[in-house]
């Protein structure tokens, strides 16, 4: 239903140029913590990591500055191939440590925090293919059933149409 130039035009506005940016940065930030061997530090940094994500967006999160344009998708995908592999080195890490209520805490946190930036991309996802879908059955539907000006009596005993 979309091609790849189609959804660029759709992610092409101010407020998810910086998104994108802010994206990229937190991606970015992951890539030394993976190198991390200890699970007990490696979860420790994660929320390290988010404690300043949190910090980053409610100080200055919309004043990023513009180093160079990024491609929404390809920060996105590559965005949640990192998340996988933090979340499966996470949960290999819970495996080898005793969880105590400090590391269970940064991991629901890091969780919510992950699940929070996922979930707006999926919202806006599944807004926009709601958007196309409609526009593509007003274009196959000659009577516009989709406007409520044109809505039709579907209850056929009472219709006016057969009296």
């Amino acid at each position: 239903m979309f091609d790849p130039d189609d959804l660029r035009g759709m992610f092409n506005s101010i407020r998810l140029r910086r998104r994108t940016r802010t994206y990229f940065m937190l991606g970015a930030s992951l890539g030394p913590i993976l190198a991390i061997s200890n699970p007990a530090d490696y979860i420790k940094a994660l929320g390290i990591l988010i404690n300043e994500y949190d910090t980053f967006m409610a100080e200055s999160g919309n004043k990023t500055k513009k180093p160079f344009d990024l491609d929404f998708l390809q920060v996105f995908d590559t965005f949640c191939q990192i998340t996988v592999i933090m979340y499966t080195k996470l949960a290999d890490s819970l495996l080898s440590i005793a969880i105590t209520q400090s590391a269970f805490d940064n991991i629901a946190k890091i969780d919510s925090q992950f699940k929070k930036v996922i979930g707006t991309v999926t919202k806006e996802l599944d807004e926009l293919i709601k958007n196309a879908i409609t526009k593509e059955l007003q274009l196959i539907d000659p009577l516009d059933m989709a406007s409520p000006e044109n809505e039709i009596n579907t209850d056929w005993e009472t219709s006016s149409i057969y009296k």
